[in-house]
């Protein structure tokens, strides 16, 4: 289902969506991805699309890249990355280094960078949406807590 200009919805239910909200963090979201839309511009065939994802850094705000970009936020990406789901309300895919993940009990916590991208029907790296990178950006939010170890605190994700 299109929903409204958003591309393919993948969840059961639409959520209530506050439209402001959704324009105000769209635009931010648009100042963030210019660097993806020049590097159309500069030297690139004319059928190229950059394939577009998410950088997530706990304590700071998400970043929308180009997947050219991954490996300066992420070295390992690609290559010795682990590949996992992302919380239901996503269902993305994420990438990151298995150092970063912090197993605490029965959570799971991310303490640093991963790329949060889509996949298509063939299981091949795709652009996320306007959508998503909405939702990926209330979730990080709302799942953004604050760990402390060795007397010192630190921003992680929580994953489960």
């Amino acid at each position: 289902m299109d929903y409204k200009g958003f591309g393919e919805w993948k969840h059961k239910s639409i959520p209530d969506i506050d439209m402001d909200m959704l324009m105000n963090s769209l635009e931010k979201v648009i100042a963030d991805a210019k660097h993806c839309i020049e590097a159309i511009e500069i030297g690139r065939e004319d059928d190229y699309l950059p394939t577009i994802m998410v950088a997530v850094v706990p304590g700071k705000p998400i970043q929308v890249i180009d997947v050219d970009e991954c490996c300066d936020i992420l070295p390992c990406f690609g290559e010795s990355d682990r590949i996992m789901e992302t919380p239901d309300e996503l269902g993305l895919i994420m990438s990151c280094d298995e150092r970063h993940l912090l197993t605490l009990g029965d959570e799971r916590y991310l303490i640093g960078p991963a790329i949060l991208y889509d996949v298509d029907a063939d299981g091949e790296e795709a652009s996320v949406s306007a959508l998503e990178i909405y939702l990926t950006r209330q979730t990080v939010e709302s799942r953004t807590v604050t760990l402390c170890a060795d007397g010192k605190d630190f921003p992680a994700i929580r994953l489960d």
